[in-house]
């Protein structure tokens, strides 16, 4: 997969200058839609499907780039309009609510790290100057285009204008101070790395950090932020094109840059979810820790590999990557969670995964993973090829032929191909490289029908015709690859939430929440199977066990997703207690034992 400059087709964004917004268009039903895939090999909770209209694109984040609230109740999305022609708006989905929360105009959305707010970027150009709450007009600097970076309050609905002359937003620090940033200079292809308060009506600083990129990833837990950055002098200079910078890191004012990774180290890069780790992708699982710059040890963190590496929840113990693969740190296990199959047909060779990419990323609690995808989920059919003999090239024999027509075209990878019979578990008679597709290069993977790439009539008049795709089939319309289906926004249950703890200490029951509980919006108390009451016990709360038996407990997200029960607790008599916010010093979710000769020591 590509690191494209800014994986994120920009187009003009429209703003409404206002200092305070207040008025949004009201929030309509998210109809999210869930269900779940007998898919072999994967092992998950179900699928949420949040937008509905292959006929455009949906997307939900660059993968390094979190795409949850720091609670777990929102998730945000941008949503590009017909043909790709207009204004594309940000949308936040509510979990809870299962609301869809249009904001309006803007691109590259990004959360907030203490509440909910949500940061994105506006363009300005097609507005009157000066706008409401501003004394004079406002021009931006020679070839940087007029946007206002916009913040917005999910719990008060209020919108304000942080700063202005700032394209592509990067993130906050992890106390919600600062807020990174790039502005680009289209006609030069350069970028300035900026800094501002996270305050309105805030004044940038142009950090002095290179970059080519444009994407600025902060570290969630340290005041510490990656960009990337690949030597001008790689061509010409042996040394720089091995050991030339691929990753560097900065402090928060700029004042010191380190190289995180060296290009021998190519990859995608992430931090984990904790902060601790610069997290390396399109290798086996490593990460180089946080504050330690290359060369330093690149240490090796699950047994597999790992493409699109992304952060999965803030513990840290998490990661995830395409096709969604997950992989557990603290074991070193790996497991899909999904094959999601995403693909568009291009008739050339070279990366052109951009409008294809997944971007998977986790929730806080490393529970629910979002997506996106051109595949409808829920309606995909496909087929796993088990034995495709070059010497026999009209033969491909999978899995299951289930449900196949008889006759029709196929996919692999990027190769269409005809079928005249189909068998249980062949296709025969094959006629390669239909609609002018490049021959498949790697005889395994999966089959697909090509009615699954391509928009129903429909659907067609509203889609998106490739302009690209379009060139390479010299302007042919009626070929069916011009209109294929865009994204649309999934999330995929890869675990329940941890279960929290019941225990009596000084005659005092506690609830103790789970070893992650940033997405807990309350609890469930059970007695011999039966709730103690209808309200959850939120975070704080007293509780009174009414009566001798035995009690459970049930985490319950702001998703509605809820935990496993605790162990259970027996008890005698009525006892009172309190739900903790937070797990007491003296109890541990986990413990270090060493052992020498296959015994403990210490």
């Amino acid at each position: 997969m590509r690191e494209s400059t800014i994986n994120a087709q920009v187009h003009a964004i429209g703003l409404t200058l206002a200092i305070t917004l207040t008025a949004l268009s009201p929030p309509a039903s998210a109809k999210i839609t869930k269900f779940t895939l007998d898919t072999p090999q994967t092992r998950n909770f179900g699928f949420w499907r949040l937008t509905h209209d292959p006929a455009v694109r949906d997307y939900g984040n660059y993968h390094n780039t979190p795409n949850f609230s720091h609670d777990g109740r929102y998730t945000c999305y941008t949503h590009y309009p017909q043909n790709h022609k207009g204004w594309a708006t940000i949308h936040v989905v509510d979990l809870h609510t299962g609301e869809d929360i249009n904001l309006g105009k803007g691109i590259h959305p990004r959360w907030g790290h203490t509440r909910n707010w949500i940061f994105f970027a506006r363009y300005t150009g097609d507005l009157p100057f000066p706008a409401p709450g501003e004394t004079k007009p406002h021009k931006p600097p020679q070839g940087v285009a007029p946007t206002a970076v916009m913040r917005h309050d999910l719990e008060t609905g209020e919108q304000v204008v942080i700063t202005r002359d700032v394209e592509i937003v990067g993130g906050t620090d992890p106390t919600d101070t600062w807020l990174l940033g790039s502005q680009r200079f289209r006609a030069t292809r350069s970028e300035n790395i900026v800094r501002m308060r996270n305050e309105p009506g805030s004044e940038y600083e142009v950090l002095d950090v290179p970059t080519d990129n444009g994407l600025q990833v902060v570290n969630p837990m340290h005041p510490v932020v990656k960009t990337r950055w690949r030597s001008k002098k790689r061509k010409d200079d042996p040394f720089e094109r091995i050991y030339g910078s691929k990753s560097l890191i900065y402090t928060l004012d700029g004042g010191k840059v380190w190289k995180g990774a060296i290009m021998a180290e190519e990859g995608h890069h992430a931090w984990s979810g904790d902060g601790k780790y610069l997290l390396s992708g399109n290798k086996q699982m490593s990460g180089r820790i946080w504050n330690q710059p290359w060369p330093s040890d690149l240490h090796m963190l699950a047994n597999n590999d790992q493409q699109d590496i992304s952060p999965m929840g803030k513990l840290g113990r998490y990661v995830c990557g395409t096709e969604i693969k997950v992989a557990d740190l603290r074991s070193g296990n790996t497991w899909y969670a999904a094959h999601v199959s995403s693909h568009i047909i291009y008739p050339a060779t070279g990366d052109n995964s951009t409008l294809m990419d997944i971007d998977p990323k986790g929730s806080p609690d490393g529970t629910k993973i979002h997506f996106h995808a051109t595949h409808e989920q829920e309606k995909i059919i496909r087929a796993r090829i088990t034995h495709w003999d070059s010497s026999e090239p009209a033969v491909i024999t999978v899995d299951s032929t289930d449900g196949f027509p008889d006759t029709g075209d196929i996919v692999c990878h990027s190769e269409v191909m005809g079928y005249a019979r189909k068998s249980a578990t062949t296709f025969e008679q094959l006629t390669r490289r239909k609609y002018g597709t490049v021959p498949v290069a790697k005889r395994r993977g999966w089959v697909l029908p090509l009615s699954t790439y391509i928009l129903d009539v429909q659907d067609k008049p509203r889609g998106y015709r490739d302009m690209k795709i379009l060139k390479l089939l010299g302007g042919d319309e009626s070929n069916p690859l011009v209109f294929q289906k865009q994204s649309d926004c999934y999330l995929v249950i890869a675990r329940l939430p941890y279960p929290p703890h019941l225990r009596i200490v000084d005659g005092q029951v506690q609830l103790i929440p789970g070893e992650a509980h940033w997405e807990t919006r309350g609890y469930r108390i059970v007695r011999n199977g039966v709730p103690i009451r209808k309200e959850l016990f939120e975070p704080g709360a007293r509780i009174t066990l009414p009566d001798s038996g035995s009690y459970t407990a049930v985490a319950v997200e702001w998703s509605n997703l809820e935990s496993p029960p605790s162990l259970p607790l027996q008890v005698r008599t009525p006892t009172r207690g309190h739900v903790l916010k937070e797990v007491p010093r003296n109890f541990s979710w986990t413990r270090k034992t060493w052992f020498v000769g296959g015994r403990p020591a210490g």
